[in-house]
């Protein structure tokens, strides 16, 4: 992707990985001013895969709070990503092919103790006032996701 800052900070472009794999719609984006998000090659959605858990267990899923995508560099000025917006799609179990509910937990491990689901979030571009372009490198985060009983 490529991705363009609004230079005061104050707009904002917006990406959205769906968290269905079989979407017909798998990324939709929102441009706002000058600040714009290129899709160049559609990706797909994390998966994460739950085993040797009781057969049958309901599960639950704690969700991130925003978090941010980085660049190694970090250069004074350089504009960097947020990200935000968790959301969960069950891809094996009993309730395969269904979005996870957070008030009715729905993620249910298999008679063999597995289920696996996949995640989506939004990625926003920077609110910092910058006039230095995103680089072509790749940008990292680390995120906190729990499964528990």
């Amino acid at each position: 992707m490529r991705a363009v800052a609004q230079a005061d900070g104050v707009k904002f472009a917006t990406l959205t990985i769906n968290p269905n794999p079989n979407a017909a719609i798998k990324t939709t984006k929102n441009d706002d001013g000058d600040a714009l998000i290129s899709v160049i090659e559609e990706g797909s959605p994390a998966t994460f895969t739950v085993s040797d858990v009781v057969p049958n267990a309901a599960l639950t899923i704690t969700k991130p709070g925003t978090g941010r995508l980085e660049s190694a560099s970090k250069g004074a000025g350089e504009p960097q990503f947020s990200i935000d917006g968790w959301k969960f799609f069950i891809t094996s179990g009993p309730n395969i092919n269904t979005a996870y509910d957070e008030t009715t937990p729905n993620l249910i491990a298999s008679e063999k103790g597995e289920v696996e689901f996949a995640i989506g979030a939004t990625l926003s571009t920077d609110n910092l006032v910058t006039t230095v372009p995103y680089k072509d490198v790749e940008y990292t985060g680390t995120f906190q996701i729990e499964v528990a009983y």
